[in-house]
């Protein structure tokens, strides 16, 4: 875990904050927490870089983690489910380091595939 701290005070701003679709406003601290609780209840995941633009001072992203929940997620306790989900993530770098960012998971798709959400996704 101590590699996601330092991969957070090379690469970002001290001021650094992610305006999340799913969590709100984080700052630097509450989003190293967040990554570090993530890796805790999927300890074997995976991301996939799709995508990669950059313009000015904005890089946009386009990736998918894979993984297993085998810890607890939140309130949800661990199921042992596979899981794959999408984001897009647009950055703004100053000076070399990241100071703000727009997250935009696929939250529900999470939930639904750890069952969070009774019946949703059910076929028909």
């Amino acid at each position: 875990m101590a590699k996601v701290r330092l991969f957070y005070n090379k690469y970002y701003a001290s001021s650094y904050i992610v305006h999340s679709a799913f969590h709100g406003d984080m700052n630097l601290e509450h989003c190293i927490k967040l990554i570090m609780d993530f890796e805790t209840a999927f300890p074997d995941v995976k991301m996939v870089l799709e995508d990669m633009i950059a313009e000015g001072d904005k890089v946009t992203m386009r990736y998918s983690f894979q993984g297993t929940h085998k810890g607890s997620y939140g309130a949800i306790p661990p199921t042992g489910k596979q899981i794959s989900v999408k984001d897009v993530e647009i950055f703004r770098i100053v000076g070399g380091k990241v100071v703000e960012a727009w997250d935009f998971p696929d939250a529900l798709g999470l939930l639904t595939q750890l069952g969070a959400i009774p019946g949703a996704g059910a076929k028909k």
